[in-house]
This record gives structure tokens, sequence and C-alpha cells, in this order.
């Protein structure tokens, strides 16, 4: 059978044969062939199984032979034990044009989670002719993708651009903040992220990454990939954001583009609003004309560029080619890639994975106000309850819980509940984590008047003020801190504050007065502990607590130290979520 005409750089044929073996091999022949690929411009690491009439079997990779090594096999072991028994074949009787649809549906049909990077060409008795090159076929496709623009260049965006620009992708960042885009074109990220300084520098200077002074620099994009940010106002999602995007840089997109949405959204966003705005903008037919996809964002602050390279990368699109395209895209961060059947259920799983934690995190802080009506100590029942029990491990409660996504995404999905008359348990999850910071707000006052203290006359040193303290960050949207301060602030005399990373100016710019940790200490009655910084841990709570204006109180909203060490420092209380140890005037306490 005649082969059909690709490009010279897609196909294999002539010298495939160098990667044929028989399935009579074993894994030290199947490792010679590889080795032998090398030499011949071949794909390395990599060999086709045939049978005595060279119908195709199955595939073997250098990846296949080390985990059967790990597993006790042995080179002598035969390759039909460890080959790929349903390899990627595309029929010879296809044109190039219908190849990649028959691989996308090939994918799709055996669930895998990793792209390929080869489909072997066969005949119609399944005879091996020739290799294809995907990822080359896919760029002759879609059009050369030399420049992928990002839009949105915050925590989101300016991480995934220059772990794209890392990879060896050329990527153009538009920031609409012009003080951002000054600040980032000096390679200052306006966020602390571990690493995420050092790696802007790096691909500044290689000139692998560059900021575009205008959203019109991007007209020499083929793929475009937002990442602005869609707050909730009012537990209703706010996409202002994302429709100043697709106003500004819409119009750019061109036949044979792809647009990818990052942005967290509510179900329905990519095929409304998404495509709505872009036809608009264009003239063009989504799905026909222009791709879109959804690859939601799930990484963790303080660990995004580790997490960028780990977790899986969820893919929907508007058709197969979108998904596909997308997949390749960041396959160059993550081998993973979990390809969705729409765009709709793409988005349904970043809204789940966050709205299951934050339901989580208020089953944690009801059982610590279930705890305070009977004075018992969450955190020491809670890890009582998690010890050699794997079925359902329970995180420990906290002061509250912040953040962006967590805060925001619960909403979105339960406004879809909503609408379709279904009960919202992720409304009643965010009104007990909402209602976490205001609580423990009453309960210090409380603990205070219990101590013989007039709230009015105190004063409460409160350390963390960004939403979390481990992976550490800077970012303060949705911090449970300023809930607690806003409650407290009118009923004491002042608050003062401290960040380990946030600085002097941002601190008192919520209406606390900056503190470091001694000063902090020796001026206030009460000492909160609202985020798990892992500086907080090894202070020296017994000296630092002598020093305070004693009868004190220290509230412990990480469950840092020991409330019976803590309770031997005459004059001092512990208060624990849902938990406080009974006060008495011991020898050594002395009024404020």
């Amino acid at each position: 059978m005649s082969i059909p005409e690709y490009p010279p750089d897609i196909l294999f044929a002539r010298s495939v044969d160098r990667l044929v073996l028989s399935r009579r091999a074993g894994l030290s022949q199947a490792m010679a062939v590889m080795e032998g690929a090398r030499h011949h411009g071949l794909p390395p690491g990599l060999c086709l199984v045939v049978d005595e009439q060279r119908r195709l079997e199955g595939v073997i990779t250098d990846g296949d032979v080390r985990d059967a090594l790990l597993r006790g096999r042995t080179m002598r072991s035969p390759v039909t034990t460890v080959m790929t028994r349903r390899p990627v074949a595309i029929p010879a009787s296809l044109p190039p044009s219908g190849a990649l649809a028959e691989i996308q549906r090939q994918i799709r049909a055996s669930g895998r989670q990793r792209t390929i990077r080869h489909a072997v060409l066969v005949d119609g008795r399944r005879r091996v002719l020739a290799l294809l090159d995907v990822d080359r076929l896919i760029l002759t496709h879609s059009s050369y993708w030399e420049k992928i623009g990002v839009i949105g260049l915050g925590h989101v965006g300016l991480c995934v651009a220059v772990a794209l620009a890392e990879s060896g992708l050329n990527v153009v960042g538009w920031e609409r903040d012009p003080g951002v885009r000054r600040s980032l074109a000096l390679g200052r990220p306006h966020f602390h992220e571990q690493g995420v300084a050092a790696l802007l520098r790096a691909q500044l200077g290689r000139k692998t990454f560059r900021i575009a002074r205008s959203a019109g620099e991007l007209a020499s994009c083929r793929i475009f990939l937002v990442c602005v940010n869609t707050p909730a106002r009012k537990g209703r999602a706010d996409l202002s954001h994302l429709r100043s995007a697709l106003a500004s840089t819409a119009n750019l997109l061109k036949t044979g583009d792809l647009l990818i949405v990052r942005s967290t959204v509510p179900v329905g966003t990519c095929r409304t609003l998404v495509k709505k705005e872009v036809e608009r903008a264009t003239g063009l037919r989504v799905g026909k004309d222009i791709g879109v996809a959804h690859a939601p964002e799930r990484v963790m602050m303080g660990r995004v560029l580790e997490e960028l390279h780990t977790l899986p990368q969820v893919i929907g699109g508007i058709n197969d080619w979108s998904v596909e395209t997308a997949s390749r895209v960041f396959s160059k961060l993550s081998p993973n890639i979990v390809r969705m059947n729409s765009l709709e259920e793409a988005e349904f799983v970043k809204l789940i994975n966050n709205t299951f934690r934050d339901l989580s995190f208020a089953f944690a802080n009801e059982v610590s106000a279930l705890c305070e009506t009977h004075n018992l100590n969450a955190a020491r029942i809670i890890r009582a309850a998690n010890i050699g029990y794997p079925r359902n491990p329970i995180p420990l409660p906290s002061p509250g819980v912040g953040g962006t996504c967590l805060t925001k995404d619960p909403y979105l999905l339960a406004n879809g509940a909503r609408r379709n008359g279904l009960a919202s348990l992720p409304r009643l999850g965010r009104k007990i984590n909402e209602g976490t910071p205001v609580l423990a707000a009453r309960r210090l006052l409380k603990a205070l008047r219990e101590c013989g203290k007039n709230p009015s006359t105190c004063k409460v040193f409160v350390l963390g003020f960004a939403f979390k303290g481990e992976p550490e960050t800077t970012d303060m949207r949705g911090s449970p801190t300023l809930d607690f301060i806003r409650a407290l602030r009118p009923r004491v005399r002042a608050v003062y504050g401290y960040d380990a990373l946030i600085p002097k100016e941002v601190v008192e710019s919520t209406g606390a007065r900056y503190r470091r940790i001694p000063a902090g200490f020796s001026a206030s009655d009460a000492v909160v502990f609202m985020n798990n910084h892992r500086s907080f841990s090894t202070i020296d709570i017994y000296g630092l607590a002598r020093s305070m204006r004693r009868p004190a109180v220290i509230f412990d909203g990480w469950s840092f130290f020991d409330p019976e060490e803590v309770e031997r420092i005459p004059g001092v209380r512990y208060m624990g979520l849902g938990y406080i140890t009974p006060w008495s005037r011991r020898a050594g306490a002395r009024p404020g």
C-alpha cells in the first residue's frame, strides 16, 4: 500500500525497519534496538513489536524496560510481558487531515493520561509502514505556535508564563496594570512565590519571555492563555476582568488560533460568555474557525512552580482539536493530561476540588464549635480520631479559611445548584468558615473578661496576616485575619499586628499597628496566632508570655503549643479552638 504524502519532518518511513522487533525478543534486544535508533535519526527510546507477518502487536519504551526491571523482571524477559498492547495505530488509508482526529479518538478511547509523541502508520492488515511524529503533525495542522500570549500576569498567569518559557516556548505576557508591567520587565514580581523571581529573571535574560507594552503585541501569537482573576462579589462571580481581557484581545484571534481559559469560572461560562465575545469580536465561528479550551488552575499558593510540573493538567474543549492542542501546550509542564469530554466537565473539576476542601475545613471548624460546648480540645480529639484510621482523615480546625479560591469557588458551584433547585451544602460550609473568625474574636473578648479585664482597655497582638502561613505567601486576599480584626477593633483599645513576610505598611493598612514579636508581646494583654507560619512554632513562647500584661491570654489558633505547658506560666491563660483552660488567679499572676 502506498503511504500518504506527509511533510518530510513528520514521517519516518524508510528507516522504520530499524525500530521493528520480533515478539519473541527479550528486553536486552529491545534496548539494543533503541540504542541503535539514535544513530539513524530515529526517535530514541522506542521500538515496535510485530508478529511473523510484520503486524503491529505493541510498543515498548525505555521507560517500560526500567519499570519492568524495578518490578523484578530481567533483561531476558520477553518484550510481550512489558509492551503496551494497544498502541495508537493510524490506517494508511486516512489522509493526513484525518490522522489527527483518529489519534485523538484512540487516545480518548484508551483513557490515556499522558500525551503520545509518536503514532504508527499501518496498512489494512495492520502491518507497520511508518512512524508519525504527532507533535509535528499537530503543529502543521494548527499553524505553528511559535508564540503563546498569556493575558493577566497575576499569581496564576505569571507563574504559568515563566514555566512555559522555561520549557522552551516563546511567551509574550500582557498585564493591563502599567505599574506591574514595569516591575515585571525589570525582573521584579509583585508577589512572593517560591522560585518565581529567579525564573522570571532567567527567562527575561534568555528572551523566551517578554512583557508586552500593549495588548496589540500579542497579534503574532497563535495560542492565547487567559489567566485573569474572577473574584466573587456577595457570593456571585464577578467576570468583569474576564470580559475586559476578551475585549482587549479577542479581536487579535485569527482562523486556526486557540484560546485557552485558565481562569476559574462558573460552569457554562466558556460555551456562553467566551464563545459569544470571541465570535462578536472576530466574526469567526468558535469550534470551526477558532478553538476554545478550558484548563483550570489547581495549584497551591507557595508551591505553584512545583505543582505545575507534578499535578495532572485537566483539559476540556469545544472540540477534539482544541483539547489536543491545549494538551500539547500543558504537556510541556506535566506529562499527565486528563482529557475531558466537554468544556463544562473541565469547569466543574476546579469547582468541586476546592469546594470539597472548603467543606472538609468547615467540618473541622464545626467540630471545634461543638467541642467548645464541652470545653474540650478539638485538635487533640481530631488527632486521636485520625491515628491509624485511614478512611477519613479530618483536618485540624483553624481560625478561618481564606484565599481567593476556597472563599469563591464554593459559591460558584452553589449558585448553579440553586438555579436548578438543588440543595446547597457548599453555601453552608462557607457560612461556617466565614463565621469562624468572628466567633474567635467573641471568644477572645469573653476570655479577657473572665480574666477580670475590661476588653476596651486591652491591647491585642495578632500574628499572621497572609491567608495562610504554609506554604508561605504574601497573599492577603480572603484572609480570615481581616475579618477577625474588623470584629475585634471596635471593642479593644488597640490591635497590634505582625506577619513574617508582609511589610509594615500593608499590615497597618488593615487598621492594626505594626509591632515585631518581642515588642508586640510585651505591649499586649492577648496574643493571637491567626496563621500557621513555621516561624511561629519556634518562638520562645514561655519567655515572651512572661513579658505580657498579665493576666493574659494566648490564643493558639494552630495548636503550636502544649496547653499544659503554657498554663504553667503564672498569669497566662491558654486558648485554642474549642478549648480554653479554666482560669484561676494563681500565685504569681499580676493584673494588667
